[in-house]
């Protein structure tokens, strides 16, 4: 602390830490008004510290593959959690937060919904050409091509060594609308056909 009357004065007559309970808050206020480029690691609310922000290197980077941001989120989230459960009461809601996984949690909402996208496309392709064809036979075919086609892409992708990330994420989103787009159409026009036979 810097001993200047005012500050002193606000907190409890001492120039240096620690500084008495009672005098904290209004100390920790007279420093802000005489130092407000510290205001973004000292939030005060109601006139009482709310919050303390620390800053901390990271070797991750916002553009890291979604494996690496998944694994540096859960140690940061074990560490806190084992701070917050041994911190006194009025300190144990730490939290940590950062640009660099924004991009993570994007990319994880995509994979969570490139799942759920798949489960709901086979369902509604199984319904679409069911309901188009009237013939469980076709509606079989279609879904094994539908299938088989979102299986080979992505296990293309795994076997290629590529990790999610936002661009793939994209791309399944994208693969599931064009695999049933054209086995529909397929499904649709053979069963469709005026032809009696397949022969020509």
């Amino acid at each position: 602390l810097v001993a200047n009357g005012r500050l002193v004065a606000n907190c409890g007559g001492v120039s240096q830490l620690p500084v008495p309970p009672e005098a904290f808050h209004s100390c920790v206020g007279e420093f802000l008004r005489e130092q407000p480029w510290h205001k973004e690691k000292l939030r005060v609310y109601n006139g009482n510290l709310a919050v303390i922000v620390f800053h901390f290197r990271v070797d991750i980077r916002w553009d890291s593959s979604f494996e690496e941001l998944r694994d540096a989120v859960d140690v940061w989230e074990e560490w806190m959690d084992a701070q917050s459960s041994a911190a006194p009461p009025g300190v144990s809601r730490g939290y940590f937060t950062s640009a660099d996984v924004h991009w993570w949690d994007t990319n994880r909402s995509m994979l969570e919904g490139a799942y759920l996208s798949i489960m709901v496309a086979l369902v509604v392709v199984c319904l679409v050409v069911l309901l188009a064809t009237l013939n469980i036979l076709t509606t079989l075919y279609a879904a094994l091509a539908v299938s088989t086609i979102l299986l080979l892409v992505i296990g293309t992708v795994v076997g290629m060594g590529w990790e999610l990330g936002f661009l793939e994420g994209i791309c399944f989103a994208i693969l599931i609308g064009l695999s049933c787009d054209f086995v529909l159409h397929m499904a649709h026009a053979y069963t469709s056909a005026p032809e009696k036979t397949r022969e020509l």
